[in-house]
């Protein structure tokens, strides 16, 4: 196995003045080198779900919580891919 290395990550900032983002409401969302390992190991399983596409769907709900006018005044995803 491979070490446990950063392949992609989603960075979601957050607050009300902007490009200064609110500490509590920052949040990073990690796929690492073992979550591909999975992913490429169930590659063809139907119905596999890969860790990637849930650890995105997460990270892209979280922007969509944090871009709510009541509580911030802007939120950002930045998406990094190594």
């Amino acid at each position: 196995m491979t070490p446990d290395a950063l392949v992609a990550s989603w960075q979601i900032r957050a607050g009300v003045v902007p490009g200064t983002p609110t500490p509590e409401y920052t949040k990073m969302f990690s796929y690492t080198s073992r979550d591909r390992e999975e992913d490429e190991a169930h590659a063809k399983e139907i119905g596999y779900q890969p860790l990637f596409m849930k650890q995105m769907a997460c990270a892209n709900l979280y922007h969509q919580q944090m871009s709510n006018p009541a509580i911030n005044n802007w939120a950002e995803l930045t998406f990094l891919w190594l």
